[in-house]
């Protein structure tokens, strides 16, 4: 399975007012089909690598299985060379006698295409779970919040060559684990991130998010989803996603460069 992110081509740059031909690395973006239980689900435009990661994290945060112990298989597969295919077979597939089973087929009748630019806009409304409130926990300290920030910069290596992509941190406060994850696309980013946690056994409940960029509604839904209550950013929360954290009971850290943040909601997980 080919895992090239990058991609060289010579282009003419500007610094100071000085031109100069040099040789430049471009971020790759590719499909990847989601397959579960034998039916196409969905299509993303990724950057290549960390594919399993992505399926997982794309399966838990939309709502499709609640955990990783719902997958039963996981397989890439290439598809006319162009196309990878994340092949996933639940405990919960067609022909399961699992009581869950025809909740899930339910679930998975929905088809959509994600763009890497800017996850499922412009797509027809869908039946995805809607999110439960989560548990009080876990806190974190403001010390903590600054050092998660500089891990996530530390951790963009691709961001750094190329300046064109987001990252994603799963942070543990109390052992100070991190996991970063990049792409091209800010919900992939997310998505792989949170498939590296539950396939490592990772209780996502007891983690925070550090995100590079801003705070959505669906990035709230999808960190619900996850069970993960506390979201900081170097980016700022849209109004539709302060108001759904505040009513599911999750804290959401906008605007964090060093000593400064805006805590949107639940304020009590910060200590």
């Amino acid at each position: 399975m080919k895992d090239k992110k990058t991609l060289k081509r010579k282009a003419r740059e500007s610094s100071a007012g000085s031109d100069s031909d040099s040789e430049i690395e471009l971020i790759v973006e590719e499909p990847l089909e989601v397959r579960i239980d034998g039916a196409a689900y969905a299509r993303v435009m990724r950057t290549p690598g960390d594919e399993s990661e992505l399926a997982v994290g794309f399966c838990i945060t939309e709502g499709i299985i609640n955990s990783y112990s719902d997958i039963k298989t996981l397989s890439l597969v290439e598809s006319d060379g162009l196309v990878t295919v994340a092949d996933i077979r639940t405990h919960g597939g067609a022909g399961s006698a699992d009581s869950n089973a025809l909740d899930l087929r339910k679930r998975v009748e929905k088809q959509f295409e994600s763009r890497s630019s800017g996850g499922m806009c412009g797509i027809p409304v869908m039946n995805t779970p809607h999110p439960k409130p989560l548990p009080d926990g876990p806190c974190i300290s403001t010390n903590d919040l600054k050092k998660i920030q500089h891990d996530l910069v530390e951790g963009q290596l691709l961001g750094w060559r190329t300046r064109a992509t987001h990252a994603a941190g799963i942070f543990q406060p109390q052992n100070g684990r991190m996991v970063v994850r990049e792409d091209i696309g800010r919900h992939n980013a997310l998505d792989k991130a949170v498939g590296f946690a539950a396939a490592t056994g990772l209780d996502l409940s007891q983690t925070c998010l550090m995100f590079s960029g801003r705070i959505s509604l669906e990035i709230v839904n999808k960190c619900a989803r996850a069970r993960i209550g506390l979201i900081a950013a170097v980016s700022a929360a849209s109004a539709q996603a302060v108001v759904k954290a505040d009513s599911l009971n999750m804290t959401l850290i906008g605007r964090l460069r060093d000593e400064n943040y805006v805590i949107y909601t639940h304020t009590l997980r910060i200590i």
